[in-house]
């Protein structure tokens, strides 16, 4: 369905550009007065970060509906409709994680086999990594793509032209983070190169691996992969805010499709909605394998991550959920979230870089099912206001103001740190706290409660969910809105 929006700019303010999207002259889209809540929560977020198109699908006992919000190409001021196709960044991994799980299944290849099979050209360097060590981010292959905040990053130019064995020689060159296995380190090369291997594994291009073994048995009629010479008559125009202007995204080469398993593949969030569909319902895939894709991996001295196959494991205030957030930087973004015990998925894309969907589905869950409210309706008294004075510390940057769990501290301390750095908090309130000892999500170890504090910094507000154990340790932090 189309969402009830109106135009709010006359006739003189796009002559004058004086609309949210300049300087390009479309108008700027607004709710109408027939416009629900939802469509309100959209109108205003588009507004506020300049996002000239939205997809929001919502899956709920197999059926998809989707509302759909703004503009596919500014140039023209063509609106979105159903049919548009959005890069989905990330979201990618999940679907190549389904697919090599397929090809698995198949006996075509296991989770614990050698890349250096498959990718002859790595040896000797990546002797010792499987298959599961690149579904899991354990590998050490270093990032190219700028997601991992605490090892050296590759620099190669996405731009160009590569055929796959230059690739896999240029990547197995860098030397490895860690021992295989040992750690966790988000690399979006991994998943590009599992690109490969699934395409050697298979016999046929990466894409067609996709169309036969994830797109066509689920029915994602429109989904397709990156190719900047391509004619896609549905695909929507990238944009990102830049410098406070508004502009078109960065160009990425063929490349970055042809083996676009880590984000160069394109969908509409229906076709997303019947991948998360998929993983509630499994019909392809056996229900075994869906546990594995949705359970947090384990490393070789037991810790536990926060990542599965190509899905992060979480919760809302104690609900399991599944999710994965994507950008691509040739301008889009999308977020995905199943929701295992309320038979619900939410899926969104957007073709603005700069757009935060998460924080759109996070704020429209608790009006598509009240018991996915992500903070508490209302503050309550805090008990501990020492723990919560030390929890802000923590935040900026004193990592003995407040006990952290051994899995805190290795794999997420320092992106926190990282991301307050400089921050000048203003307030850090406490809001209030769920007990979580009796939630079937799959939660840190040990996690017993999360409390939620609303943090208003320089760069913003944001209401945080941390989560601790019996004994008091910070074990993970999410944002919640």
């Amino acid at each position: 369905m189309l969402a009830f929006l109106s135009i709010a700019a006359s006739a003189q303010d796009r002559r004058s550009g004086n609309t949210v999207y300049a300087p390009s002259a479309c108008p700027t889209i607004v709710a109408s007065p027939a416009a629900d809540t939802i469509d309100k929560l959209v109108a205003a977020q588009m507004r506020r970060e300049r996002i000239p198109a939205v997809q929001l699908a919502v899956s709920r006992a197999g059926r998809v509906r989707t509302r759909v919000y703004g503009y596919s190409d500014l140039e023209h001021c063509v609106r979105a409709d159903a049919n548009s196709i959005f890069a989905i960044g990330s979201v990618s991994k999940q679907l190549t994680a389904y697919a090599t799980l397929r090809l698995v299944e198949a006996g075509k290849l296991a989770l614990d086999d050698s890349i250096t099979k498959y990718l002859p050209e790595s040896r000797p360097a990546w002797n010792g990594i499987t298959i599961r060590h690149l579904l899991t981010h354990t590998s050490g292959i270093r990032d190219y793509g700028g997601d991992d905040p605490v090892y050296p990053q590759l620099s190669f130019d996405r731009r160009a032209e590569y055929t796959a064995d230059s690739l896999v020689r240029f990547f197995a060159s860098a030397p490895l983070n860690f021992r295989a296995g040992s750690e966790f380190a988000y690399s979006n090369t991994g998943y590009y190169m599992l690109s490969i291997v699934l395409e050697r594994v298979a016999g046929m291009p990466f894409f067609d691996v996709m169309r036969t073994l994830v797109y066509e048995p689920l029915g994602m009629r429109l989904a397709t992969a990156w190719n900047p010479r391509s004619i896609l008559p549905n695909l929507a125009t990238g944009y990102g805010t830049y410098d406070d202007t508004l502009q078109r995204g960065s160009y990425r080469g063929a490349s970055a499709g042809r083996w676009g398993g880590d984000t160069g593949l394109l969908a509409t969030a229906a076709d997303l909605a019947r991948f998360q569909w998929e993983l509630l319902h499994p019909r392809f895939l056996s229900a075994a394998h869906v546990r594995l894709m949705t359970s947090r991996d384990t490393l070789s001295d037991g810790t536990t991550v926060f990542y599965g196959f190509g899905i992060q494991p979480t919760d809302v205030r104690g609900v399991p959920m599944w999710m994965h957030s994507g950008a691509f930087v040739t301008g889009y973004t999308a977020f995905v979230a199943s929701f295992p015990t309320r038979d619900l998925a939410v899926t969104i894309v957007a073709n603005s870089h700069t757009a935060q969907p998460w924080l759109l589905v996070m704020n429209a869950l608790p009006l598509l099912d009240p018991a996915l409210r992500a903070v508490p309706a209302s503050r309550v008294r805090d008990a501990d206001t020492l723990r919560t004075a030390r929890l802000r510390r923590l935040f900026e940057g004193d990592s003995t103001a407040l006990t952290m769990t051994p899995e805190f501290g290795r794999f997420q301390y320092g992106v926190v740190r990282r991301r307050f750095r400089e921050a000048h908090f203003q307030s850090f309130t406490f809001l209030g706290c769920d007990d979580l000892r009796h939630s079937t999500a799959a939660l840190p170890r040990g996690v017993t409660s999360e409390c939620y504090f609303r943090v208003e910094s320089s760069r913003g507000v944001l209401v945080l969910g941390v989560y601790f154990t019996a004994d008091g340790a910070v074990a993970d932090v999410r944002t919640k809105g």
